[in-house]
């Protein structure tokens, strides 16, 4: 674990074992990290490190609901690239057989109210997580259609929740709670890459108040809402 790292205010995170690391600021859109562990109790909840044996992905790819589109499990495809590109010790491989996979993708006409997208997982007790679903709606919160490209955005929102990323405040990244951008911003890649720095399990965290997010207290269930006006 490096001495330092960037983070979005300054204070100290205190890690097991008696390792401490300085969070030092360069700009508040640097990165999001102590939201994050604001919204999770301070608990890391993150995938071990999987570049030797890659996460197994399983996308839905036949289904008959309302607003479905072919192009949809290819921008779910193209969400995990993304995720994929940010150089996180982590890789993804497809799988035919759902009953092998580890992250799930499905698909559903409709949400609850203001959800486009929904997100549990599963960890052990020292937040280690074993295991993803990921439900995508074929409507925005707003009860219109999904268009591929909105589709993507909040696919990529998803799958920042499966790896272990929370709410920002800041709706110029992926992970604001309501969807407004179709892209990781520099921001979401390095809260990610910090984040698996990190060990999994508890940590504590001291120094300026951050900005409180509405993510609320949900720690296994996550939601995306898409902006009305996503593009």
């Amino acid at each position: 674990m490096p001495a330092s790292f960037l983070a979005y205010s300054a204070g100290m995170v205190r890690l097991p074992l008696g390792y401490d690391t300085d969070v030092r600021p360069l700009s508040p859109l640097q990165n999001y990290l102590p939201e994050v562990l604001l919204v999770r109790d301070s608990v890391v909840r993150r995938w071990t490190d999987r570049t030797d044996e890659p996460i197994r992905v399983w996308v839905q790819t036949s289904v008959q609901v309302d607003g479905w589109d072919d192009s949809f499990p290819a921008m779910a495809s193209e969400a995990l690239d993304q995720w994929s590109e940010v150089g996180l010790p982590i890789r993804f491989v497809r799988v035919r057989d759902s009953s092998a996979a580890e992250l799930h993708i499905l698909w559903t006409a409709k949400l609850g109210q203001d959800e486009s997208g929904r997100t549990v997982w599963w960890s052990t007790s020292k937040g280690w997580i074993t295991r993803a679903r990921v439900t995508l709606s074929t409507h925005a919160s707003d009860g219109l259609p999904q268009t591929p490209r909105a589709l993507r955005a909040v696919a990529l929102h998803e799958i920042g929740h499966a790896l272990g990323l929370g709410h920002t405040a800041d709706a110029r990244n992926i992970m604001a709670a309501w969807v407004e951008v179709t892209d990781l911003s520099e921001a979401d890649r390095t809260t990610a890459s910090l984040l698996y720095q990190m060990p999994a399990g508890r940590v504590s965290a001291t120094g300026p108040e951050t900005r409180g997010t509405d993510a609320g207290s949900m720690r296994y269930r996550e939601r995306a809402r898409r902006s009305p006006t996503p593009e």
